[in-house]
């Protein structure tokens, strides 16, 4: 089973530590491999900020990602616990009638939630097509019914079976049983089954639920409350069935029915939902229930948990960016650190002839010029608000491009002598050779670096010149050259100097 797990920026931004909790709850929930979908979705519907991929939104995130990919290829297979004969019954027509799958999401996740990572408890899916196979049914001891209100005649006959031949069933959902899936009406058959008749939500509100003792129950050895966090329904009991919860005004809220060899337990609330999972009083009752079904609790397996990641957070970068266009994305939001306000400009020489700089050609402040821009980042607009749409503007205004050939100076002026340590340059189309110098003058100029160029082709890539150790000089510039007749693209620049 490879799953499709959304910790791209989806629903949230994701840390790597939450990453690395759902991908090992998929690995203790059995799951073999992941299925990865990394866009920046919550941003992909909007004109500004998409940043496209976690790769680029989120560094840290993406690096979490390959760390885990890379050990769960050689990850042992786990332990699983042996199987007890606990299932959760996902009703497939009850969620398919329903246009918002959250209304009907919520019990099932939360009813996930209490009965394993929280009870550690183990326990199985099963859906009306698997309740008939004898994996599923015949070795269940007991099902849990989260949310029901559709339910086809087969699988209600089956459950019945089920309880007469002695299992039980737990209903958490007030209404199961409601309709049949052509719409007809069944409720009489939910009176049928769980000794009790739904009237309505109640007229007066209550707060709580008061548990009675029960073997059921073990450990709740007198009238426990809890606190009410769904809307109570009134039941009117038949004969047989007995009241094992109550609510403020004495009236049943948990309602236990013996029927042939097994029982049901019903209740007139909803009690799977998030604020429950919240609740250490119904955290403690789940855990007490699946005691008393004859189910072990505190189960190791739920303690699994891919390693410590060694590599989400590499060492930051030494020194200050002097052109102050430094920016790193954390969880899909660009951050401006490690930068200096120097005040500084840059000049070009030859200008660029395919792609000028919004900013001119000579003492470019660093605020203003193409090369310096990165941080207005946000502010580019695609086309539409939608995914994978070109940006509004041209490439044009975010770089500087020559095609004609020879060399090409960028000079840059901090206004005060600094000590370089590196230049970073972002480029596309053909790279040459590049030379790091610095000087006190802006005439006489000291070799810092040099390295060595590449073709990036249609691709944007970066390349780094590392400068030696030298005195602190006002000016510094990046030669590139010899240049042939191939098209460069300079998009940013970065100069690094000693804080």
């Amino acid at each position: 089973m490879w799953p499709c797990v959304h910790v791209e920026n989806y629903a949230y931004n994701t840390t790597p530590e939450e990453v690395r909790e759902l991908y090992s709850q998929v690995w203790r929930n059995g799951g073999s491999g992941f299925h990865l979908y990394i866009p920046d979705t919550a941003n992909a519907g909007k004109k500004k900020g998409d940043n496209r991929l976690t790769q680029w939104g989120s560094p840290r995130r993406y690096r979490a990602i390959l760390e885990i990919m890379d050990r769960a290829a050689h990850q042992n297979k786990l332990k699983f616990p042996a199987d007890e004969g606990c299932r959760v019954l996902f009703a497939n027509y009850s969620h398919m009638a329903f246009a918002s799958p959250r209304a009907v999401q919520d019990p099932v996740e939360a009813c996930y939630t209490l009965l394993g990572p929280l009870a550690r408890s183990w326990f199985t899916f099963i859906d009306e097509h698997r309740i008939v196979t004898p994996r599923s049914a015949a070795s269940a001891k007991a099902i849990y019914l989260p949310r029901g209100r559709f339910m086809d005649a087969a699988t209600r006959r089956r459950l019945e079976a089920f309880v007469a031949k002695g299992g039980v069933l737990i209903v958490a959902d007030p209404h199961a049983f409601e309709f049949d899936i052509d719409g007809s009406r069944t409720a009489t058959e939910r009176t049928r089954l769980t000794g009790a008749v739904l009237t309505g939500p109640k007229s007066h509100g209550s707060r709580f639920v008061t548990v009675k003792p029960h073997p059921m129950f073990p450990g709740i050895d007198k009238p426990e409350r809890f606190l009410l966090l769904s809307t109570p329904n009134t039941l009117e009991l038949k004969p047989g069935a007995v009241a094992l919860g109550e609510f403020d005004d004495g009236s049943p809220a948990i309602v236990l029915k013996k029927s042939g060899a097994g029982m049901v337990l019903y209740f007139a609330f909803q009690p799977f939902s998030m604020p429950a999972v919240a609740s250490d009083g119904w955290r403690d009752f789940f855990t007490s229930l699946q005691r008393g079904l004859g189910f072990s609790v505190r189960q190791d397996i739920w303690r699994f948990k891919f390693p410590p990641f060694k590599t989400v957070d590499p060492p930051g970068p030494t020194g200050i960016c002097l052109t102050n266009n430094y920016v790193e994305f954390r969880e899909d939001e660009q951050h401006l650190l490690h930068n200096a306000d120097v005040d500084g400009s840059y000049t070009l020489s030859p200008l660029p002839d395919a792609a000028p700089d919004d900013g001119g050609g000579h003492n470019i402040p660093f605020s203003r010029g193409d090369l310096t821009d990165r941080i207005a980042w946000p502010q580019l607009e695609k086309v539409k608000p939608a995914g994978y749409q070109p940006y509004a503007e041209s490439i044009v205004k975010w770089g500087d491009t020559w095609e004609s050939p020879g060399d090409v100076t960028v000079t840059f002026d901090f206004k005060e002598p600094r000590a370089i340590l590196r230049a970073r340059i972002f480029f596309s189309g053909f790279l040459p050779d590049v030379r790091l110098e610095g000087s006190a003058d802006g005439k006489t100029w000291t070799s810092l670096g040099t390295a060595q160029g590449r073709n990036a082709g249609e691709d944007v890539l970066d390349l780094t010149v590392t400068g030696r150790p030298s005195k602190a000089r006002r000016f510094a510039r990046l030669i590139f050259g010899p240049r042939t007749s191939a098209r460069t693209t300079l998009a940013e620049l970065e100069v690094w100097g000693k804080e």
